[in-house]
């Protein structure tokens, strides 16, 4: 009987051993897979991060990329603007000189038909005095032109 408890024993030793081993051998395994799982986790969340800064960085390199095209827009419409003021200032300044060419010219004209009137009256008084002179020197003379004739 001794050797069939001792064997039962050895066996009973056996089986509680393999179920201690067992539930170490679970935990152990749990506690790896735990492990696992979180750094996986960890890992997870740093590509997730690493990724959210990457589109960060890329959409602030487009935002500026964008900015400065919109800026070399808005330069070359400031220039545009800017020449086409320059145009329309030597434009105005061509106009002002063309409406001064103008009135210098009314007034010249102006001035000739005055001096025009003035010429036709003058003209006027000295046919008038021309013939009261040729009428005196008739009357001085005695016969007039035709009458000597």
């Amino acid at each position: 009987m001794n050797v069939s408890i001792l064997i039962l024993l050895t066996i009973f030793g056996l089986i509680v051993g393999g179920g201690v081993s067992y539930f170490i051998f679970k935990n152990n395994l749990k506690k790896k897979s735990n492990s696992l799982l979180s750094e996986a986790q960890k890992e997870a969340e740093q590509i997730k991060k690493d990724k959210i800064l990457q589109a960060k960085e890329k959409f602030i390199e487009l935002k500026s990329e964008h900015e400065k095209v919109i800026n070399q827009r808005n330069q070359k419409i400031s220039s545009a603007e800017s020449r086409v003021k320059e145009k329309e200032s030597k434009l105005s300044q061509k106009l002002g000189q063309v409406n001064n060419k103008e009135k210098q010219l009314d007034d010249a004209r102006k001035n000739v038909d005055r001096q025009l009137l003035i010429l036709k009256d003058k003209e006027g008084k000295s046919e008038k005095l021309l013939q009261k002179q040729v009428e005196a020197l008739e009357t001085i003379s005695g016969p007039s032109a035709e009458e000597a004739k």
